[in-house]
């Protein structure tokens, strides 16, 4: 909710002298009122104008004159580590073709490096684990995927990523908040769900977790585990076909065995009255924040604006839907959140004109979008991390336009975490998972076709307790409050000269 005040086109000094003193009286009531709104009454919003992170210049990853994704949908995959790192891997689509890896703290340079030289496969989900390797999963047209392994202190040594074994596994594979593994493969109308509890070296039946609605839909879905091992999915049921976003409802269910049995759904939206011609639900994302509170945002009504409902029972019940940004719309891709050390979420957005923009919820109350750097043109399927307590790591593809990757790093105003050093470079030792098929050399593959291939169960990271409020909310509140103080004493004074 926005705060307006009333436009008067009369000036102060031609108020008479009762006038005057009844200003004085009407803005300390304004002043009690928007304190009595800000910190008694739940749900009132008042939307901070001023993003508080200073942002880096953005750095195009791709190689100049070469290509990555295609329309709404670029392949690209962002992980962090316990030393501040970020983990970058996307496909490069030009001849000759190869899958990119880059890595950065956001404070020095960004090392790039080609590890992976294919003519078709592209990246699909990675993660680091508990035993400092760098899980990567990769993916053919057929729906094979296969998981390469290189210890973290080799990540940037192209030697490390040629060596390690190509293995197949169910999916593309994540690792849960518990620890477990989960590998999440997805074909046009449904999904499924394995799971190893051994990091890998086996994995159970796949089990079907969701499928359309109706024969030759598409089935979108986003996944994620709780530190009690709880499993949320929310999902729609769209039509194939020109359509951009034809979802027709939102659903919620939970599993406590691993995926095996759901509970029953709650529908969470439906398109109605509420939405214009051919739009309707899609890109749903959910992301847990470090409480397990449930963050849900997906593009709705009217016409590809951005939702969002939240859960701080852990899916038991659900906040009212609230559309965020009445002006802010555009089908461009999920909106998965990031946790800072002060528990303020951040979020990276596109727009339906073009361009990158940030963010953050405070006290369940969401900020304008600030837009980063207006040089950027076409912005999609952005994807945000955090590491060290404050520094954000922003990825984003420009695929209509020139087909790059890009990435950004901002400095919230949150305190830092202290981070370790990034582990020493060792010899590079393959490693290869016992009791799975190994593929003598590196498969020909092909990009599989999904225009919303990201299903994670994301790594957590714990965070430091929660701070009351957020900086900007704070200066902005005072600021607020400091103008009408002054509003009341121009009051006063012309009171007084008026009685004079």
């Amino acid at each position: 909710m926005s705060l307006h005040h009333p436009q008067h086109s009369s000036s102060l000094g031609s108020l008479p002298s009762i006038e005057a003193s009844r200003f004085g009286r009407v803005s300390v009531l304004v002043v009690l009122g928007l304190l009595l709104l800000r910190y008694v009454i739940p749900g009132f919003v008042v939307h901070a104008q001023a993003d508080p992170v200073s942002w880096s210049e953005p750095v195009r990853l791709t190689t100049e004159g070469k290509l990555t994704g295609s329309l709404f949908y670029t392949s690209s995959q962002i992980t962090t580590d316990k030393y501040g790192y970020v983990h970058i891997f996307w496909r490069e689509l030009s001849e000759p073709s190869a899958i990119m890896y880059a890595r950065t703290n956001g404070v020095g340079p960004v090392q790039i490096r080609d590890i992976i030289a294919t003519e078709t496969a592209h990246p699909v989900s990675a993660f680091v684990d508990e035993s400092d390797n760098l899980q990567l999963t990769i993916v053919e047209r057929n729906q094979d995927f296969y998981l390469k392994t290189v210890p973290l202190s080799q990540s940037d040594n192209v030697t490390a990523w040629i060596e390690s074994p190509a293995i197949v596994v169910p999916g593309a594979v994540y690792q849960g908040a518990t620890g477990v593994w989960y590998a999440l493969h997805k074909i046009m109308d449904a999904g499924y769900i394995s799971f190893s509890e051994d990091a890998g070296v086996t994995w159970s039946d796949e089990i079907q977790i969701v499928t359309a609605a109706q024969p030759g839909e598409y089935a979108q879905f986003d996944l994620a585990e709780d530190r009690y091992g709880r499993l949320h999915l929310a999902w729609t049921s769209q039509e194939v076909g020109d359509r951009l976003g034809s979802g027709y409802f939102l659903e919620y269910i939970y599993s406590d065995d691993r995926g095996q049995t759901w509970t029953a759904p709650v529908v969470l939206d439906t398109k109605d009255e509420r939405y214009q011609g051919d739009y309707g639900i899609i890109s749903v994302s959910l992301t847990l924040d470090s409480s397990d509170h449930l963050h849900l945002i997906w593009n709705g009504a009217p016409a590809g604006q951005r939702h969002y409902r939240h859960s701080e029972d852990r899916g038991l019940s659900w906040s009212p839907d609230q559309q965020l940004w009445p002006d802010h719309r555009g089908i461009t891709g999920g909106h998965k959140l990031a946790e800072d050390s002060t528990g303020t979420m951040h979020l990276m957005t596109g727009s339906l004109g073009g361009g990158s923009f940030h963010a953050f919820l405070t006290d369940n109350v969401w900020s304008l979008p600030s837009e980063i750097d207006p040089s950027i043109g076409d912005a999609q399927g952005h994807q945000i991390m955090i590491t060290a307590g404050n520094r954000l790591h922003v990825i984003w593809g420009n695929v209509m336009e020139t087909g790059d990757v890009w990435y950004a790093s901002g400095l919230a105003p949150a305190p830092a975490v202290s981070v370790p050093a990034y582990p020493t470079p060792s010899p590079v030792q393959s490693i290869s998972v016992p009791n799975q098929p190994v593929l003598s050399s590196t498969p020909t593959m092909v990009s599989a076709q999904m225009s919303e291939p990201d299903f994670p169960v994301q790594p957590r990271q714990e965070l430091a307790e929660g701070l009351l409020g957020s900086p900007t909310t704070i200066v902005f509140g005072s600021t607020l409050l400091s103008l009408l103080l002054v509003g009341v004493v121009v009051g006063v004074n012309l009171a007084k000269k008026r009685h004079r």
